[in-house]
């Protein structure tokens, strides 16, 4: 476990938590086994294998149910956060699964004296990430009416910069911009979670015909140490959608060929959904010049397994489109909303504001 909390990488932490819980088990130790398994569901949420942590989420709930005097009460309400941010990435949880997660966290909050005002953010969190803005509206009014009290994170400036995220989204471009100028003022404490939204800028900059800021945030983006060593889906889709725009097509195909496996893997069916569509971004581009074979790293899930790992440019790319077709018309049906068609909608539209000639981003 403490080697695990010291290793860089997400897949190693992985595996050594992974060890970590099977030797608790095998001794049977049960405070080993909450603790082995918390560690597990956290590294793997924020490195963004959501499957992971969620499988894990029932047997903690269990063994604090089991165990209430032996778990620390803030314990559960992050282990709450942590699951929260992941039901919504999946198209087979239905809304009254999660809203029966946001209701039981609720309970949680009360019982245990924290503020709802936190609980109800985290909600909105959830709610936005399915575009569900008319809801999200309700939560505002729920934040604005709820007592005030103790958190578990009372971060003003992680929230905004959820809320600069969502807004880019959506289609919101120059208000991402304009509810992001907040996060660049040296009162905010920034460190590894906690920073200027450079990332989720990349797309608002471009859209509004700034591309120069654009490559800006990049640069600054990518001077950290955390962003480029843990390799969450989300951050990888940004960085290849912005490389695919200033045509640094080399370095955009290492990043997708990095990167394919864990998207195909279904760890988040969301998140693979958004690097879908800068993957077929990048492979558009690249068939304009030739059909290549591609040699992937793929699990054996994949519908159509190569065991020699190669693959043509135009077979993988209609994949791509069809996989980009289903989950739409999945997450769609679940949202009861367009939002994921709005997504590739503003997607097809930021194409059009490809660079004429590569940019340098070193």
């Amino acid at each position: 476990i403490i080697e695990a909390s010291y290793t860089k990488s997400p897949i190693t932490a992985q595996k050594l938590l992974a060890k970590a819980i099977d030797l608790a088990d095998s001794y049977n130790l049960p405070q080993l086994q909450f603790e082995s398994r918390v560690q597990y569901m956290l590294v793997c949420f924020r490195s963004g294998f959501h499957d992971r942590s969620l499988a894990t989420f029932p047997w903690l709930l269990d063994y604090f149910k089991k165990e209430p005097e032996k778990v620390n009460q803030q314990s559960i309400l992050v282990l709450y956060i942590t699951a929260i941010n992941g039901v919504t990435e999946f198209p087979n949880i239905s809304l009254d699964q999660i809203n029966e997660v946001l209701e039981e966290m609720k309970t949680y909050y009360l019982k245990f004296g924290y503020s709802l005002k936190e609980a109800y953010r985290i909600s909105r969190h959830a709610i936005l990430e399915m575009g569900r803005e008319d809801l999200a509206k309700e939560y505002l009014d729920k934040i604005d009416t709820a007592l005030k009290g103790p958190c578990i994170n009372d971060s003003p400036a992680s929230d905004l910069f959820a809320e600069v995220t969502y807004l880019d989204h959506l289609g919101r471009y120059k208000d991402a911009i304009e509810a992001a100028r907040p996060l660049f003022k040296q009162s905010y404490p920034f460190d590894n979670l906690n920073f200027p939204p450079y990332t989720a800028l990349l797309t608002s900059f471009v859209k509004t015909g700034q591309m120069d800021k654009a490559v800006d945030c990049f640069k600054k983006a990518q001077q950290s140490e955390f962003l480029t060593e843990f390799n969450h889906l989300w951050y990888t889709y940004k960085f290849l959608f912005f490389k695919v725009l200033t045509r640094n097509f080399d370095e955009a195909l290492v990043m997708f060929k990095s990167s394919i496996g864990q998207a195909v893997g279904g760890h988040a069916y969301g998140l693979s959904y958004l690097f879908y569509l800068a993957s077929s971004f990048l492979l558009r581009q690249l068939l304009k010049e030739k059909n290549q074979t591609l040699t992937l790293k793929l699990p054996k899930t994949f519908p159509n397994f190569n065991p020699e790992g190669e693959y043509t440019l135009d077979s993988f790319q209609e994949w791509i489109a069809t996989e980009i077709d289903r989950l739409e018309i999945q997450f769609n049906a679940r949202n009861q909303n367009d939002f994921y068609t709005r997504l590739r909608e503003n997607h097809l539209e930021l194409e059009s504001f490809i660079s004429s000639k590569k940019i340098d981003l070193t």
